[in-house]
């Protein structure tokens, strides 16, 4: 026989060895009972107790044969990766798991989002506001990805397109019916009601100060903490605003609104055509103050966002027949980083001490009339979140979402019951498993390696 090479050789005989494995195993059929229908989970342990090998996973009788004695199964003496196992005794146990229902109950902290087509935004950069219901977003969302979005307050969101993470300032306009997103020289049109991209332009808009928004021939900058105004193609002016201005934007009739920072705090104002105040709205010491302004010019509405280390909140506001402002709509979006359990109720943050484990009752086997407990925690991966043992069996499938970094769980009302919430940065999302006591111990018995 011609010698093989050495790591063909090494090859070879690890092929060899998981061969003879599985044609060891193969010849001990696994066989087990159930006493009713359900969803079985099955694993191989080594004598130390620790999972070598996940059989099957939540799966249906149809993939089993019959036997006299149940149902039957094999193992092929590898482990999960393939590799073979030493030589010695291994233990096959599992769960058959019966009515064990799993339902999404709500989003959570995030008004943003109703559904996972949802863009998942972490947070918006700047907006821009088109009548009383409708805005145009620029967002940061999950994955690194920036996009620009139309929402509805009474559709949802109407359309999304992915732009470039950028670390550059950013604006997002309305020009000739067409949204515009602006990065330095860059220029992107989006059609306002398809989200077409209408192309990239390098076109100059970026000056000292920073131009926000334009008018007919007006233009409106704010830079240094001042607010500058300029006619046709003359040079920006400085406005006389007695307080630093971080952002602002056009009104009607001549008007424009700003946020002026007073002190530690900052407000909402409106200018008349001389620079006079005409009004400010303050926030109370317990809201989140605002940062950035924009208005509906063709409707006497303004939109306000407002910021804090607890999150961002935009609100649209119209004035009232008692000449007041009225709030028409808000979305709000908290920071959940650290979210959990306060009690019984999930909050974004200032959550109790987690609970990473919980354990409950089963109901009596009806085939050995013992009744015995499983303990469970929620796991999180490339494969989604599920309810699994300890030891890594899975016995409940939560979600399919690939991007969840937190997981918590809290017993529910029901004795048989918990909570699960999870997490990608920009939403919690909470479910309910109901039924655990309807979880059946299986003992399919031992295997000996040799």
């Amino acid at each position: 026989m011609e010698a093989l090479p050495l790591s063909g050789g090494i090859r070879f005989l690890a092929a060899l060895a998981c061969s003879l494995a599985m044609a060891t195993a193969a010849d001990q059929p696994i066989a087990f009972a159930i006493p009713e229908t359900g969803r079985i989970t099955l694993g191989v342990f080594d004598n130390g107790g620790h999972l070598v090998r996940v059989l099957h996973r939540l799966a249906p009788e149809t993939e089993f044969r019959f036997g006299l004695n149940g149902l039957i199964s094999k193992w092929d003496g590898c482990d999960g990766g393939g590799k073979p196992l030493p030589a010695g005794r291994y233990y096959v146990r599992g769960y058959l798991v019966g009515d064990v229902a799993v339902s999404g109950e709500e989003f959570l902290f995030n008004d943003w989002i109703s559904s996972p087509e949802n863009p998942q935004i972490l947070k918006i950069r700047d907006f821009a506001l088109q009548g009383p219901s409708d805005v145009f977003l620029l967002a940061d969302v999950v994955g690194g990805q920036r996009v620009v979005a139309r929402y509805s307050a009474e559709k949802g969101f109407m359309w999304q397109v992915s732009l470039p993470a950028s670390e550059k300032s950013a604006r997002v306009l309305l020009e000739n019916s067409n949204v515009v997103v602006t990065e330095d020289q860059r220029r992107i049109s989006f059609d306002a009601a398809s989200g077409e991209n209408r192309g990239e332009t390098s076109e100059q808009i970026v000056a000292s100060p920073v131009e926000i928004t334009r008018e007919g021939t007006r233009r409106l900058g704010v830079g240094d903490g001042k607010l500058f105004l300029s006619e046709g193609s003359g040079e920006f002016s400085a406005v006389d605003v007695p307080v630093p201005v971080i952002a602002a934007d056009f009104g009607r009739e001549n008007t424009t609104w700003f946020v002026g920072r007073d002190g530690d705090t900052s407000f909402v104002g409106q200018l008349d055509a001389s620079g006079q105040l005409l009004r400010s709205l303050r926030p109370e010491a317990t809201e989140w103050p605002p940062v950035l302004v924009r208005t509906a010019r063709a409707d006497d509405v303004f939109a306000v966002l407002d910021e804090s280390p607890a999150g961002q909140r935009l609100r649209v506001l119209s004035r009232t027949p008692e000449n007041t402002w009225a709030i028409d709509w808000a979305r709000s979006k908290s920071n959940v980083e650290e979210f959990g359990f306060l009690g019984d109720r999930p909050v974004p943050a200032g959550a109790d001490a987690p609970v990473t484990e919980l354990e409950f009752r089963l109901e009596e086997n009806p085939l050995t009339g013992t009744k015995s407990t499983i303990r469970l925690h929620a796991v999180s991966d490339a494969n989604g979140t599920r309810i699994e043992t300890p030891d890594g069996l899975p016995i409940a499938d939560v979600s399919s979402l690939t991007d969840t970094i937190r997981t918590a769980i809290h017993r529910d009302k029901e004795p048989d019951s918990l909570r699960v919430l999870c997490s990608n940065g920009a939403v919690v999302e909470e479910f309910s498993v109901n039924g655990i006591r309807h979880v059946l111990p299986i003992d399919a018995g031992e295997i000996q390696l040799p």
